[in-house]
């Protein structure tokens, strides 16, 4: 399973991006506001899905990744993304 540079880095930005979903969740759930907060909680996941999917080079744009996930999963449990993450 190799992966461009370009992978590495389009998954770094959905991976910030997820962070941002979360805390704009905790902040919303904080406040009470839960309906905005699930739907940031969902953009997360969604996002931290992308990840996966990129890094089985499954990614596809689309909105419905749950369909293809299951076919990565366990391909994806290689340690040189965690070294290649850090980077």
């Amino acid at each position: 399973m190799e992966n461009s540079r370009d992978d590495i880095n389009l998954i770094k930005a959905f991976a910030n991006k997820s962070r941002n979903d979360l805390k704009s969740a905790e902040l919303l759930h904080d406040s009470g506001n839960y309906a905005d907060a699930a739907y940031h909680a969902q953009q997360c996941s969604e996002k931290i899905i992308k990840c996966v999917l990129i890094m089985g080079n499954k990614f596809a744009r689309t909105h419905f990744v749950s369909g293809i996930l299951g076919s990565v999963i366990e391909d994806v449990k290689d340690e040189k993304w965690v070294a290649a993450l850090k980077n």
